[in-house]
């Protein structure tokens, strides 16, 4: 499990991943941890991967958009607006 640092969505070890982005919620709606899961495909469940910083204003949601930026080549989380991005490799 991380805490901090990159997360690359697509190749782990040379093969493709399928991960989400989860939070859990108080009774009174409010989400207090939010997280990046990732699948498991022996297990057949998500898995946690990735814990967010609670002061995080942005975190990964949303439809993914893969773009070629000067040469380096990113994913974009669009919510409806692309406001995170990380490194595709």
């Amino acid at each position: 499990m991380q805490t901090a640092g990159r997360l690359n969505p697509w190749v782990s070890n040379e093969r493709e991943l399928m991960f989400a982005g989860c939070a859990k919620i108080k009774p009174s709606l409010e989400a207090y941890e939010r997280a990046v899961v990732i699948w498991d495909e022996n297990a057949n469940e998500f898995r946690l991967g990735l814990i967010l910083p609670r002061t995080a204003n942005a975190y990964p949601m949303g439809h993914l958009v893969i773009h070629d930026d000067g040469g380096e080549t990113y994913i974009y989380y669009c919510h409806p607006f692309p406001l995170v991005r990380v490194e595709a490799n």
